[in-house]
């Protein structure tokens, strides 16, 4: 079988949607790129891993944390703004 970049092109958008580890969603692509391989003729082994969701969520605080430094200084040491901006960051990032 010749490459379709076609193809490819549209397994891949249909595999680029946000999915996170251990879900649902991560199942399914992981069963598609499987079929995918078996189809080419290759061969296809699974390797499990631990996932620790907290690391995520270390990421996303540190994140808030430097966002409110930021607007802290860009302020000018007025409190609202940075309140203000801990609210829309928090909407954003969590």
């Amino acid at each position: 079988m010749d490459f379709d970049a076609g193809r490819a092109r549209s397994f891949a958008a249909l595999l680029s949607r946000p999915r996170g580890c251990g879900t649902p969603d991560e199942r399914w692509a992981a069963d598609r790129v499987r079929e995918a391989f078996r189809d080419a003729g290759l061969e296809t082994r699974e390797e499990w891993f631990h996932f620790r969701a907290a690391g995520d969520a270390t990421v996303r605080v540190l994140l808030l944390l430097a966002l409110g430094v930021v607007g802290l200084m860009w302020a000018g040491g007025a409190w609202w703004p940075p309140v203000a901006g801990f609210g829309a960051a928090a909407g954003v990032v969590l």
